[in-house]
């Protein structure tokens, strides 16, 4: 019985870690094949439906990497096209290490996890389906290796 409590209690206090974040619309991840993602021929493709275009969104790309990724940084272009077919085009650039050399994000072992956001208060002028592309443009190598997973999330900007 005693065994039960502690369990039931470890569930309890995991639960709020394990929800979705409030006013989330949506979040998916893209996992690479032998921890490479590939410079040419490997974009990663998300549709979100937005359905209210009165509120305001933060864009996150969330990554996973390995210790052994060899940049300070992950250079990616992002497509975003509208449900009538609108285009746009940004490139980030995302810092994964500090001016320190030391890891962003939260690290398990050789795992880091970092939610980088790519735009706050971003307003959608139509509901629908959106594509978002993200395009690899880190280094001139065919494999950046250490890359883990590439997400996209989409959420109501906090009022």
């Amino acid at each position: 019985m005693k065994r039960l409590v502690i369990i039931l209690t470890a569930l309890a206090m995991l639960a709020p870690f394990s929800s979705c974040k409030r006013g989330q619309v949506f979040r998916e991840y893209h996992k690479f094949d032998n921890n490479q993602w590939k410079r040419v021929d490997e974009d990663i493709r998300f549709t979100v439906d937005i359905e209210d275009i009165n509120d305001e969104y933060d864009i996150a790309i969330p990554i996973r990497h390995a210790s052994f990724y060899p940049h300070q940084y992950l250079e990616i272009g992002v497509n975003i096209y509208s449900p009538s077919g609108q285009e746009s085009y940004a490139v980030k650039k995302i810092y994964l290490k500090d001016r320190d050399g030391k890891w962003k994000g939260d690290g398990m072992g050789d795992i880091w996890d970092y939610d980088f956001n790519i735009y706050t208060e971003y307003e959608f002028n139509e509901e629908g389906k959106w594509i978002f592309e993200i395009q690899n443009l880190t280094g001139n190598n065919f494999y950046l290796p250490g890359i883990m997973e590439i997400g996209l999330d989409v959420s109501r900007t906090k009022k």
